[in-house]
């Protein structure tokens, strides 16, 4: 957990403790994900960013993209 200070509106307000969550995904799955974090997150912008994956452990890669295989995406 950490704390941290945003600046919102021109002022620097405490945001108070909170964790960061990595989620690790296909891309076309990204959208749903930023629509529940919009609609289910506290903050009026919460925070949701896609980076691509430019290398990795291929076993891992492999093992993200099985495990979203049968998850389709929302409209």
């Amino acid at each position: 957990m950490r704390e941290d200070v945003v600046e919102r509106n021109r002022n620097l307000d405490r945001v108070g403790d909170h964790a960061r969550v990595a989620l690790h995904t296909r891309t076309e799955l990204v959208p749903a994900i930023v629509q529940r974090a919009d609609a289910e997150h506290p903050y009026e912008v919460p925070c949701v960013i896609a980076t691509p994956v430019i290398a990795g452990n291929p076993a891992y890669v492999q093992w993200v993209l099985d495990e979203t295989a049968g998850i389709q995406p929302h409209p």
